[in-house]
This record gives structure tokens, C-alpha cells and sequence, in this order.
């Protein structure tokens, strides 16, 4: 591990000119070192820090810093601080002096960032003081000043600060700071976004990016760290566990990311720094190459087929793993180099489906929890949000295909990619599933004439090409996974020989709820008369509701 790296976080300092405040947009650079030397931060630079605001950063931040890093498995190491803007000091002709607390957070940020090797990102400008030993942080004066400079940098696009309101920091202000405060938060909102943090556990969520932590994660080695659900408790207890939160989920959404806009570089970083990190730690990650092998899989034709993507890796990079799988693992392994080299894909076996819960015995509460979890908004935060967003995930080189061969290969690639994103582990062999998205577009298209007329549409671009092509596919599936989940979550709660009494309980619930705007000969009809068409009772009460509140809407 290299035992110098450098965090770099920017802030806005604020100094006199006469009797006018002026600010600079100026970055904290800390450089983290063994220790062993007599001073755990040496201050440099050519802007000065004064004597209370050094014993500030060494006895209130940095005893946090370590605190946080070490929680992470990082050593304790030393650092070189400063404020560096060396143009500053000579246009305005006057020496410059951190004096106060206001580069608390940049401070905090920049020495953490050298300890942990995750960069913060430097489109955002922070400002705000560390208030308590909790990490919680307060507003600053000069607010108006500082969003006035953030402003005139065309790098920044979000200024970071404590919440006005939510912790009283206006309350901590002059009333005229305090307006001009409000102020210059509404004119900065004219110019890009204004963050607003309560706690250090709020402030890691706005500065660094959920795809550096999981690269500085694999290189530094808290890739696999775990924080006990039940100690979490403070705002650095929350900041520790969002640099640890599903890091193997971050891990492919970080790959498929870099993957979909081209950055084969990147992708290639990633996959190599995985790699290295289980051979260091003499451990096979469990299925790792049927994930890479269907993300592969659903790459569209003019990635996979561009010169040079193959092979992702060096080949004996990934013999190296070799050695710590199991007899387990191997068939894994194959699928590995197979996704690496881009070559035959295997088969493997569904995964379980998803399992649905059901609540409670009272009809009432048993009718409540199966219409929550059948409504439309329930079913697209369930299904139809994956599935959307895997449709704007697949990007099309051209509108149009110049034969048909290209045609059934994008449609083949673009229906892996909709499965994988709904947590069906397939076949990922294109030529194996080719018959199912070929049936997927005969059903998409059954009523605008069938496969030739996406066919045509493809080859034309009329209506929009292969880009409509694949939203009618999208909405097809869409409709059909929603339409499952419905069915199942309908079986699970009321369907089998034992469920009778439910099934009666919830028709008996469900004509209370509507009997009275029912005619007369339909709300005579008796709970057991009803349970036999409860499944269809409930799709029809449910599509009402949407009905009504889709005419609400529009009102």
C-alpha cells in the first residue's frame, strides 16, 4: 500500500480587505505519512493557520478521524495539512490567516480521504463547523460571501452546509447574517444546488461516491468489512457504515455503469482490483463469474463486438484465483474466463423465487396488506422501476439494424439484460434464449403485427426504430412481471385448502368496505358466495381505486 496519499477537499475562507469580506475558494490538502514523526499534522503552505484553530483540528478532528479509520481496518498515520490557493495571497496584496472553524468540514473530509484513499468530489465546495464530540456540525458566518465565490468557480456545482433550519444554526447568527444567510441560499440555488447536512453521517453521503468507495474499498482492504447493525448509533457510527453498505451490490452497479457509456478502462480497474483483493485475502468470490458472465451477456452488440474489449483481464490474473477455489467454485471459474474472454456461455439453474410474507389474521388487516402490496405505485417500486431503468441503461448505437441477424441479437441481448435486472439467474447463452425473447415479441407485438412489423421498424426506423422496439418489449415484460407478482402475492396470502376461512374472512371484509355503493342483489351475496371469486374481487377492487385516482389526479 502506498504510504503517501493525498485527500483533497474544497472549502471557502473568508478574509478583510479594510472593512470588506472577501472570500476565496481555497482546497485542503492533507498528505497522509507514517507516524513516528514528533507532530501528528504538520501545517504547511503558504496561507497561515492560526494557533486556536490548530489545537482545534489536532484535539476535536482528528482523534474522530482516526477513530472512523480505524473502525474500517486503516492504521493510524500522520499528515501534512494545507490551505492551498497560492494566487490569492499576491492579488490581494495581504497575507492570509485560517482563523475560526468554518473549514471543518473540508478539514475533516481531506484527512479522512488520505487515510482511506476514497477522493472526495471536487464539483462540491464545503462549509460548516464540527460542533460537538457526535460530529454533528454548525452553521458559519459570511455565508452570502462564500456562495458569492463559490459561484464565480465554473468547477463547482454544489455548496455544502449545515441544514439552516433543522439543527437552529440561523439561531447561532447575527439577524443580519442571518438574512443574508436565506438570501444568498436562494440566489445560489440560481447558480446550482445547495446540500444541506446535519451530521458527519449525512456530509460522507454528499462527498464521496459510492463507485470510489467500492474501488478504494478492494485497494485499502475494507471492501468486506461488516458493522453490526445494532451499533450503529452515532453520526460516525452512519458514516462508517455507508463506506460499508453492500459494497458487493456497489461493486456491479459500479461495473455495469462504467460498462453501458463504454469505459472499458474503468471497468477493467474494477474487475482487476476485485480480483487482486481475493487473491490477497486467498478467497474465491462466491459466483462471481455467472454474474460477469450474464452482465457480459447483456451487453448490447456494438459493445461486445468492439475491437479490443476482449479479454477484460490478463488471463493468468484470473488463474491466480484458481488456487483458492473450491470444488464448488469450479464451474464458476469457467464461467469467469468465459465472461473475461468473451467466449461460450453455460447454463445454470433458476434461482428461488422471491419469497412474499404475508401479515396478520384479521381480515381486515390480511385485505389492507394484500391491496398495499397489489396497488400500482407498490408493484412499480417492486418490479416496473428495475425493468425502467434497465431500459435506460441499454444504449443503441443506431436506431436502426442493417439486417435481421442484427435485429434478433439486439433483442436477444436486451431481453438477458431485462431478466437479469428481475433477479432470474439464466441461461445466458444467447442462442439458448433466443426462442423466449422471440415469444416476448410476439406477444409485445401481437396487436400492431407481429414480429415482422418490429421487424420493419427496426430495419426503417419508422416510429422510432429499434428504440421503440425496446420500450414495447420493456412495457410488455413490465406489465407481465407486475401481473405475476400480483398473482403470486394472491396465491400465497389466499389460495390452499386451508386458507378457506381467509378467503371468506376477506370477501366478508371486502363487502363491508363496498356494500354500501353496491346494488342491492350484489351486496346481498354472502361472504362464502364471494370467496370463490375472491382473486378476481380483489384485481377488480383494485383496478377501480387506480381508476378514481388517476381521474383525482387530473383534476
Amino acid at each position: 500500500m502506498n504510504t503517501e496519499t493525498v485527500g483533497q477537499a474544497k472549502t471557502v475562507i473568508v478574509f478583510l480587505s479594510g472593512s470588506k469580506a472577501q472570500a476565496v475558494v481555497t482546497s485542503v490538502v492533507a498528505t497522509a505519512r507514517p507516524t513516528g514523526s514528533a507532530e501528528r499534522i504538520r501545517f504547511a503552505g503558504v496561507v497561515a493557520v492560526d494557533g486556536k484553530t490548530q489545537r482545534h483540528i489536532l484535539d476535536d478532528v482528528l482523534p474522530r478521524v482516526d477513530q472512523m479509520l480505524t473502525a474500517l481496518g486503516q492504521p493510524i498515520q500522520d499528515y501534512d495539512l494545507a490551505f492551498v490557493n497560492l494566487g490569492c495571497a499576491s492579488v490581494t496584496g495581504i497575507p492570509l490567516l485560517i482563523q475560526g472553524f468554518s473549514a471543518d468540514l473540508s478539514v475533516f473530509l481531506a484527512l479522512f480521504s488520505a487515510g482511506s484513499g476514497v477522493p472526495v468530489a471536487q464539483d462540491r465546495v464545503f462549509s460548516g463547523h464540527i460542533a460537538s464530540p457526535h460530529l454533528e456540525v454548525r452553521m458559519v458566518g459570511h455565508l452570502w460571501e462564500k456562495m458569492e465565490a463559490a459561484a464565480a468557480d465554473p468547477s463547482i456545482t454544489t455548496f455544502v452546509c449545515p441544514s439552516l433550519e433543522g439543527d437552529k444554526s440561523l439561531n447561532t447568527l447575527s439577524p443580519r447574517e442571518k438574512e443574508h444567510a436565506e438570501e444568498a441560499v436562494i440566489r445560489w440555488n440560481e447558480h446550482g444546488k445547495v446540500c444541506h447536512v446535519l451530521d458527519v453521517g449525512e456530509l460522507f453521503t454528499v462527498a464521496f461516491s459510492e463507485g470510489s468507495i467500492v474501488l478504494s474499498g478492494l485497494e485499502r482492504g475494507f471492501f468486506e468489512v461488516r458493522i453490526p447493525s445494532g451499533s450503529i448509533e452515532s453520526p460516525a457510527d452512519r458514516a462508517v457504515e455507508y463506506f460499508v453498505r453492500d459494497n458487493e451490490g456497489r461493486f456491479w452497479v459500479a461495473v455495469e455503469g462504467s460498462f453501458f457509456p463504454g469505459d472499458v478502462s474503468r471497468v477493467r480497474e474494477l474487475l482487476h482490483a476485485r480480483l487482486h483483493f481475493h487473491i490477497q485475502r486467498e478467497s474465491y468470490p462466491k459466483d462471481f463469474g455467472l454474474r460477469l458472465l450474464q452482465l457480459v451477456a447483456t451487453l448490447p452488440p456494438y459493445l461486445r463486438t468492439r475491437r479490443g474489449l476482449f479479454p477484460l483481464l490478463p488471463i493468468r490474473e484470473c488463474i491466480l484465483l484458481t488456487q483458492f477455489a473450491l470444488d464448488s467454485d469450479l464451474e464458476d471459474f469457467q464461467r469467469l474466463l468465459d465472461a473475461i474472454r468473451g467466449k461460450g456461455m453455460s447454463r445454470s439453474k433458476p434461482q428461488v423465487p422471491l419469497q412474499v410474507q404475508s401479515q396478520g389474521d384479521p381480515a381486515d388487516a390480511l385485505l389492507n396488506d394484500i391491496l398495499s402490496r397489489i396497488e400500482a405505485r407498490a408493484l412499480s417500486d417492486e418490479v416496473g422501476q428495475r425493468i425502467d431503468a434497465a431500459r435506460a441503461t441499454f444504449l443503441l448505437e443506431n436506431v436502426t439494424v442493417n439486417s435481421d441477424e442484427e435485429f434478433h441479437e439486439i433483442v436477444t441481448s436486451f431481453y438477458i439484460h431485462l431478466l437479469r435486472t428481475c433477479g432470474v439467474v439464466m441461461d445466458v447463452n444467447p442462442e439458448a434464449v433466443a426462442d423466449d425473447a422471440y415469444a416476448l415479441l410476439s406477444r409485445a407485438f401481437s396487436r400492431q403485427g407481429g414480429p415482422q412489423a418490429a421487424l420493419a421498424a427496426g430495419r426503417c426506423g419508422i416510429h422510432g426504430g429499434m428504440r421503440q422496439v425496446l420500450d414495447v418489449l420493456t412495457e410488455t415484460l413490465r406489465r407481465e412481471e407486475e401481473a405475476k407478482r400480483t398473482d403470486r402475492i394472491l396465491q400465497e396470502s389466499l389460495l390452499g385448502s386451508d386458507k378457506w376461512g381467509e378467503r371468506v374472512g376477506v370477501a366478508a371484509a371486502l363487502l363491508r368496505r363496498f356494500g354500501p355503493d353496491l346494488p342491492p342483489e350484489i351486496a346481498s351475496k354472502t361472504p362464502e358466495q364471494c370467496a370463490h371469486h375472491i382473486q378476481d374481487l380483489i384485481r377488480v377492487s383494485v383496478a377501480s381505486m387506480e381508476q378514481v385516482k388517476c381521474l383525482l389526479r387530473s383534476l
